[in-house]
């Protein structure tokens, strides 16, 4: 028993350090504890910075910061990006957030699969980029109209296991089923 009350002031310290960041990530950020800067980045909120759940100040406050840290070129690409984002229909940016989810339950290997595929074809002219997106879509197309020709059961069992493989299975497993449908037929 003794032996507690000899640490007793240590847990109470441990305690205080661990729970100081936390009560200040509860609480939220206030206007005025922003710097003169992040202020400036984030003016538009102003009136209505106080109705802020905590975690949307605390994100918006620390993407403030990044934005100050930018190069005048990079802040530039911010709001062009910015910009395009709000002018998307709510069901676009529900599109993108979804696809975004489905990319970070990816394994890191297929995030970096998909990231050099993506910067390889950003490489390409803008020529052959324009003749691979036509032929993507021409694919995604033809991929649709089949899946539209089948009946609802076997449709509804191949697009469940389809939502679980990549562009390249998909392809490969959708032409399967077209062959062994033939062969059938």
């Amino acid at each position: 028993m003794n032996n507690v009350f000899r640490r007793l002031p240590v847990l109470i310290v441990f305690l205080f350090v661990l729970v100081q960041p936390l009560q200040s990530l509860a609480k939220g950020v206030s206007w005025s504890e922003l710097s003169a800067e992040q202020q400036q980045v984030l003016k538009q909120l102003q009136p209505r910075w106080d109705g802020l759940d905590v975690e949307r100040q605390n994100a918006l406050a620390e993407r403030a910061q990044i934005f100050i840290q930018m190069t005048p070129e990079q802040r530039q690409l911010a709001r062009r990006r910015f910009a395009r984002w709000q002018a998307l229909e709510p069901e676009q940016r529900q599109w993108i957030r979804e696809r975004f989810i489905q990319f970070k339950q990816l394994p890191p290997s297929e995030q970096q699969r998909l990231r050099n595929r993506y910067r390889l074809f950003k490489q390409l002219p803008p020529e052959k980029r324009r003749v691979l997106k036509q032929r993507w879509r021409e694919e995604r197309q033809r991929q649709r109209d089949y899946l539209r020709s089948l009946p609802p059961r076997p449709r509804e069992v191949l697009q469940r296991e389809l939502r679980q493989l990549s562009p390249q299975e998909r392809r490969r497993r959708i032409n399967e089923h077209r062959n062994s449908r033939n062969i059938r037929d």
